[in-house]
């Protein structure tokens, strides 16, 4: 039974977009239900004592759906957010969305499903995923150390896919990119190798995850990618600021010509290390940063290098001269006093793909520090991600990885035959997939209809963004693994070959519509032609009165009969008229 509550005496009030009253309301609906089973209904639609909310309106499927749609995509929720926020015409409840109602979206379409998400405890999440990729046929985990995670100051794994060694294998002898990203939202490191591909594009060919970077630790992750793949020999190597990089590569793999550092790297590098001026007065402290930030960057900017020793030494002097340089003067001196490896006038010549390395790293720190998580195990899933989305965006540049991928998904097409599973239909676009030897189970989505991309098997024809699974073979081998083609093959094999039917008759009835329609125009083309012919025959008779030259006379009257020839025969088949007829070359005409 409904009762008022005066507001006064009232303990605790409605908080905002919460959709409850301190007052009754008329409407409702009465259910009675008769002895018979019969249900009788009575609803009162009238509100009363309150407006309506549009906050407090429930999202329409159609909204729901197209939340869902971005977040499959790999939208972050504040990107999500954004869209909505800005309404044309009157507000709607779309316009007025959460981040809760984002979540909810996200856990009743299954899409953390999508990022390998299988529990919620960080050790069980990584054990099962390395477990699983101990049993595949190209392990992707050259090392794993995650002994008493995550209390251990000593956890390191190191990820190399098959793909990625190929691509090293290619172009690794061109140029190699070391950089190491500090994670904000948790206590590790991610340490990416990256390669210059043909088409002049980033790829990450190894990735480590550390919480101990050391010398010790580049060198362990340099002797497991030669341990895979062989010695690497690149012609330049980009490193972060510091010579702890180049001095692990070089154990490893030896000495390379070229090395230098990376020119985003030296930007923020410089900039942190500018708190290390310190003056009595605040302005006078701001004053010297900017001046000292200044200089450094147009001595790196020098093409000149005659010019550009002389002004570094020059800077170094007023340096040595005040004392408020002297904390930032030995910093300097500890890491940068081999300029080769940061001034641009030694770098002629080199044509570094400076745009593409900003804009790689740009993505993967969108893909890591999305929503600011802190668990580990989505971190680590969204790195996996990350890996797969750029495996395919390279294997969509060059046809021989595009046959590469074709390959490896027809073999495991055709693995399927000695393998049984059991497959369980959750919802619409949603499975699950056991293997009868092996208690894991593994989900499966549909996202697309039909294929968008040439990545695809040759017997199932769709495109590995056609489906998605858990398994570790789809995110690590970035294939169609044997999950996806086992519901393809049971539940939608007979879908398709009834509409590749319905395609067949339909292009039959094409072929003959064209048929009739091809008569129709060669009727047209017929009637035209002879309208152009009338046409110029009158201009010709018009104007032959106007001509005075007995030669020029001579040759349009053979001409004339030549055509009258062509003419006469009435019956005279197209295969004829179509062959050529060369008249004399009058080109004095």
């Amino acid at each position: 039974k409904r009762t008022h509550v005066d507001e006064t005496i009232r303990k605790r009030k409605a908080r905002k977009w919460v959709a409850k009253l301190n007052r009754g309301c008329t409407s409702q609906i009465i259910v009675n239900k008769s002895y018979d089973g019969t249900y009788s209904i009575n609803y009162y639609k009238t509100h009363y004592g309150h407006e309506i909310g549009l906050e407090h309106v429930k999202l329409s499927k159609h909204d729901r759906g197209a939340i869902a749609s971005k977040l499959l995509l790999g939208l972050p929720i504040s990107t999500v957010l954004h869209s909505v926020k800005n309404p044309t015409g009157s507000l709607k409840r779309i316009n007025l969305l959460a981040r809760k109602d984002v979540f909810n979206i996200r856990k009743s379409f299954n899409i953390d499903l999508r990022d390998g998400k299988l529990a919620n405890i960080d050790t069980f999440n990584i054990n099962t995923f390395l477990s699983e990729c101990g049993g595949h046929q190209y392990n992707p985990i050259l090392y794993c150390n995650i002994h008493d995670f995550p209390e251990s100051n000593d956890i390191c794994f190191i990820i190399m896919s098959k793909y990625q060694s190929e691509v090293l294998k290619e172009v690794g002898d061109n140029l190699v990119v070391i950089s190491s990203l500090a994670l904000n939202n948790c206590d590790f490191d991610l340490v990416t190798l990256f390669v210059i591909g043909k088409s002049w594009e980033s790829f990450p060919a190894a990735c480590m995850f550390t919480n101990k970077t050391d010398y010790e630790m580049y060198e362990l992750f340099f002797n497991k990618i030669q341990q895979r793949v062989g010695p690497i020999n690149p012609t330049i190597i980009i490193t972060n600021c510091s010579d702890m990089y180049y001095k692990a590569w070089r154990s490893v793999m030896g000495d390379v010509d070229c090395n230098l550092f990376n020119p985003s790297q030296i930007d923020t590098d410089w900039k942190l290390n500018l708190n290390r001026i310190v003056c009595s007065e605040i302005d006078v402290t701001k004053v010297k940063r900017k001046w000292l930030y200044d200089t450094m960057k147009t001595l790196q900017n020098n093409h000149d290098e005659t010019d550009f020793l002389e002004n570094l030494e020059a800077t170094m002097k007023v340096l040595s001269e005040d004392k408020d340089f002297n904390d930032f003067l030995a910093y300097f001196m500890e890491n940068y006093s081999d300029p080769k490896k940061w001034a641009d006038c030694y770098r002629a010549g080199c044509n570094l793909p400076l745009q593409q390395l900003e804009v790689i790293s740009d993505v993967l720190k969108q893909y890591l520090n999305e929503e600011n998580e802190v668990r580990f195990d989505k971190i680590f899933h969204s790195l996996i991600r990350f890996i797969r989305d750029e495996t395919v965006n390279s294997m969509l540049r060059t046809k021989t990885n595009r046959v590469f991928f074709v390959s490896e998904n027809d073999s495991r097409h055709q693995s399927l035959v000695d393998k049984h599973f059991n497959g369980t239909h959750v919802n619409e676009d949603l499975w699950n997939v056991a293997d009868e030897d092996v208690v894991t189970t593994h989900v499966v989505q549909k996202y697309l209809e039909k294929k968008c991309c040439n990545l695809t098997c040759s017997t199932c024809h769709i495109c590995i963004h056609c489906f998605s699974c858990t398994c570790v073979d789809f995110f690590v081998s970035n294939a169609i693994c044997v999950h996806i083609h086992y519901i393809w093959m049971t539940y939608f094999k007979s879908i398709m070959q009834n509409e590749c039917d319905d395609v067949a008759e339909q292009n039959c009835d094409e072929e003959i519509i064209i048929e009739v329609d091809q008569e129709h125009e060669d009727m047209d083309s017929v009637d035209f032609l002879r309208n152009e012919i009338m046409e110029k025959t009158a201009i010709l008779s018009s104007s032959i009165c106007r001509v005075d030259s007995e030669n020029t006379l001579k040759v349009i009257l053979d001409t004339v009969n030549q055509l009258c020839e062509l003419t006469a025969d009435s019956s005279m088949p197209d295969e004829v008229t179509n062959e050529k007829v060369f008249l004399d070359d009058h080109s004095y005409l």
